[in-house]
């Protein structure tokens, strides 16, 4: 696996946020992770190719927001994000994150289901590359 940190975001009711670090996970790790988002407790999580710098943007990392069938999926990588997109699936806005404005996305850059979702992160994970077989968008 290239991914050198897996980072997930966690905000259990009524608590602060916390990031979870996994330092060098493996793929069960990883698919565990993404599977366990739901939008609201486990809202996103990044995969990180470098080590994160403390104050800086991240670098080649691949970010994962949503649950329940919406997922956003977006790479950070030399100051800029490249987007997942599918112009077919329209610009209607969806809610990847419940209750958070940013958390509202067009549906064009949202992956519909989690096997799609697993499949990119995969190919991430292991090659530290966007998936050649989806589309993507710089932003």
């Amino acid at each position: 696996m290239r991914v050198v940190l897996l980072d997930a975001t966690h905000h259990p009711p009524g608590w602060s946020w916390h990031n979870v670090g996994t330092p060098a996970p493996d793929w069960p790790a990883i698919e565990a992770a993404i599977r366990r988002l739901d939008g609201a407790e486990w809202p996103f999580l990044w995969l990180h190719t470098a080590e994160p710098v403390e104050l800086g943007p991240p670098d080649n990392a691949l970010c994962v927001i949503g649950g329940c069938g919406e997922y956003f999926v977006s790479l950070a990588r030399g100051g800029a994000e490249v987007r997942y997109d599918d112009p077919a699936r329209g610009d209607e806005l969806v809610s990847v994150w419940a209750g958070i404005q940013q958390g509202v996305q067009k549906r064009r850059s949202c992956c519909p289901g989690i096997e799609r979702v697993l499949v990119i992160a995969r190919h991430f994970a292991e090659t530290g590359e966007l998936h050649p077989d989806a589309t993507w968008v710089e932003v």
